[in-house]
């Protein structure tokens, strides 16, 4: 029986190419891993492809940036925007994008924008609150406690 995962670890892709080149078929493999045959075949083929840089999880956002799958116009007009109005937003930023940018353009989340702004430090540095001052109890307010 398949194991039903989401991924599969590095341990077992690494025994899926040392079963592979000891000879075993992929339905002997996925039967030793408890894996399907069709992600045997999967790393198999990324191996022959790629070599063991092949075996590597490609799942995930790329490590380039939060908006690293948006178009260089996207991320230089937010840029843009939130220089000129450091005031605004991811909420009023995607709006105002949206007037920029041509139409049809896929926009990025608010929460994207967002992670963006942190990536690109366009959030302003905000002093750690302090603690308010306690005046000193006064004759009046001493009267008024009784």
């Amino acid at each position: 029986m398949a194991k039903r995962a989401a991924t599969t670890s590095s341990e077992d892709r690494m025994a899926i190419i040392e079963y592979s080149q000891k000879g075993f078929t992929a339905s002997q493999i996925a039967d030793e891993l408890h894996l399907s045959i069709p992600t045997v075949h999967k790393w198999r083929q990324r191996y022959r492809r790629d070599g063991w840089d092949g075996l590597v999880s490609r799942t995930g956002r790329p490590s380039d940036g939060a908006l690293s799958s948006f178009s260089a116009e996207v991320r230089r007009g937010i840029c843009q925007l939130r220089k000129s109005h450091p005031g605004w937003g991811p909420i009023t930023l995607r709006c105002e994008l949206a007037k920029f940018v041509s139409p049809g353009s896929k926009l990025p989340s608010r929460a994207r924008i967002a992670e963006f702004l942190k990536q690109e430090q366009l959030v302003p540095i905000r002093e750690p609150r302090s603690e308010l001052p306690v005046s000193p109890t006064s004759e009046l307010d001493h009267c008024h406690q009784e």
